[in-house]
């Protein structure tokens, strides 16, 4: 019985001091704000064009490290890819390897656009747009 009173005690302890102290853990949302980093990020869900396909692309951020997949459309086609951000703010340059000799070459003009090329085997194919 003294046990379970204990572990009760502690367990409320906890709880208050974790209320006392705000609990702060920082995570960031889908729409690219996360509220510990006042100067923003790029992470969120981007949609546009490439090479006259739709566009997805959800982007996760840490640091100046990049992650994330995107797909297009008709026919479908989906990957994950890697990379990073020469800047945390914007105009920010970036280079996203897919799968394959597939890559993005992009410029986040701000925090909720970009623009670049999509690659190749090392060329351009086309241009991309995209928007938070």
């Amino acid at each position: 019985m003294i046990r379970i009173v204990k572990g009760l005690f502690l367990c409320s302890l906890a709880v208050m001091l974790c209320l006392a102290t705000g609990c702060n853990e920082s995570s960031s949302d889908d729409s690219g704000n996360n509220s510990g980093d006042a100067m923003g990020t790029y992470a969120g869900t981007w949609t546009g064009t490439v090479c006259g396909r739709s566009l997805t692309m959800k982007i996760s951020q840490k640091g100046n490290q990049i992650s994330g997949t995107y797909s297009l459309s008709d026919p479908a086609f989906s990957e994950s890819f890697t990379g990073s951000v020469d800047n945390i703010t914007p105009p920010a340059s970036a280079d996203l390897m897919g799968g394959g000799d597939r890559m993005f070459a992009i410029t986040f003009n701000s925090y909720n656009s970009l623009s670049g090329g999509y690659y190749k085997s090392g060329e351009k194919v086309c241009d991309v747009k995209a928007t938070k």
